[in-house]
């Protein structure tokens, strides 16, 4: 028997899903989103949007505008669902680029606004174990070393660089900060080279 104030833990947790869940059907997607991520259920949101999707009650460009911020405000996407279901979901609408409310952006950081025509060149930072994987890459350097710096506050990281074709991109997403490139990984494939290792900080 659960003591009683797990049971009003859970209760409480329970009211805030489904609040999320009306703000998220409504149309809401990224107050939904940035309220989920404050109380620790964005995978909430995820698990909103493929079911929408898997009914087809969001498609085309409104399925783009929960996938941005359901993305974006969240530390580890590939959670509630893994990687193939989030690249269904990108390729149902994509590619595609979507842009945040910014107040300015330091021209080295200049943002990619179209999917490129021609192969380029993106990177990530992360720990070394996870061998570069992942759909989220930047297109700028200085970005991925500052996660991979990061991500070696818990043990040794690694910058990864990588050269893709435009097919690989499903999303380009654009902050104050940097471009997010959202990659199949499907196209990563031999395609990952490290080229830094970064100690551990801890």
């Amino acid at each position: 028997m659960r003591p009683a104030w797990r049971e009003q833990e859970l209760a409480e947790e329970r009211e805030d899903r489904a609040r999320l869940g009306e703000r998220f059907r409504s149309g809401e997607f990224v107050g939904a989103a940035r309220e989920a991520l404050a109380l620790g259920l964005a995978d909430e949101i995820a698990l909103q949007i493929y079911a929408m999707w898997s009914t087809g009650d969001l498609q085309g460009e409104a399925l783009q505008d929960a996938l941005q911020p359901a993305w974006v405000y969240n530390k580890s996407p590939v959670g509630a669902i893994d990687q193939r279901a989030w690249v269904r979901l990108f390729k149902a609408c994509g590619p595609f680029t979507k842009s945040s409310e910014v107040k300015g952006v330091d021209p080295a950081f200049e943002h990619l606004t179209e999917i490129p025509t021609e192969p380029f060149t993106i990177w990530r930072g992360s720990w070394l174990g996870s061998e570069g994987r992942g759909m989220s890459w930047s297109s700028h350097r200085p970005v991925a070393a500052d996660f991979a710096d990061l991500a070696a506050l818990r043990g040794v990281a690694g910058l990864w660089e990588a050269k893709i074709r435009p097919a690989a991109v499903l999303a380009l997403f654009n902050d104050e900060y940097q471009t997010e490139v959202v990659v199949n990984p499907d196209y990563l494939r031999r395609k990952r080279v490290l080229i830094e290792k970064v100690p551990a900080k801890r």
